[in-house]
């Protein structure tokens, strides 16, 4: 107990010690693992953090291993000390699991891209750790098991289904060198559709399906301008 006091002693006060991304270093990409949690007509499965691979039961008899996993490519863009502009693409699975029932579970692949400019509240361009506030627009593809021409949604893609989506989240970037840093973040996404699950059997209550991504990674600052003599 005593080591971990003094690591986080050790942390702290080297607050002010590393630069992160700044106006000399304006560009950052970064790259990240995570899981994706779902809420909507079947459950709630926010903050379970479920990290196993579930065996799933389909309609036809098959059985299949599903995972929350989703991998993340974040292009960032500083704009001054209190916001960066940030492009985030992921592709991974979403889903909801109560048991092997088809009725009661289900997995989708999903890929989708968000932009969500970042609001770094603390607005401290120099410190160690850098929180910040995220929101915007996104949109995403998602895997159904159904045709779109069954119940009427326009699309030429008879096995997906594309939809506007607000992501809001929180998020901090820790510096490690000047050039390296840490990335943790979590979103919360409200989606356009409520058809993820299985079809309009399970629209009840018409509430548009969420969607929950916790991730972390690394990110590389660069792009750093020269200083004219």
């Amino acid at each position: 107990m005593k080591k971990l006091v003094a690591a986080l002693a050790i942390l702290l006060s080297s607050y002010q010690i590393s630069e992160a991304q700044t106006k000399e270093m304006p560009w950052q990409v970064g790259l990240g693992l995570g899981i994706s949690e779902y809420s909507g007509d079947m459950g709630n499965g926010f903050f379970k953090f479920d990290l196993t691979s579930h065996t799933l039961s389909s309609n036809n008899g098959k059985n299949n291993q599903n995972t929350p996993g989703v991998g993340f490519l974040t292009v960032n863009k500083y704009v001054n000390k209190d916001f960066d502009l940030s492009l985030r693409g992921y592709a991974g699975e979403w889903g909801y699991f109560k048991d092997m029932k088809p009725s009661n579970s289900f997995y989708r692949t999903t890929l989708g891209l968000d932009f969500t400019p970042r609001w770094k509240f603390l607005a401290n361009e120099k410190a160690r750790f850098i929180p910040y506030l995220t929101a915007g627009v996104g949109i995403r593809r998602v895997s159904m098991p159904f045709s779109n021409d069954q119940f009427g949604i326009n699309g030429s893609d008879k096995s997906a289904i594309y939809e506007f989506t607000v992501p809001i989240g929180l998020g901090l970037n820790v510096a490690i060198t000047e050039k390296i840093g840490l990335n943790l973040q979590s979103n919360y996404m409200w989606t356009q559709n409520d058809f993820s699950e299985s079809g309009p059997n399970n629209n009840a209550s018409f509430s548009f399906d969420q969607a929950w991504f916790h991730s972390i990674g690394f990110t590389y600052n660069f792009g750093k301008m020269k200083v004219a003599n």
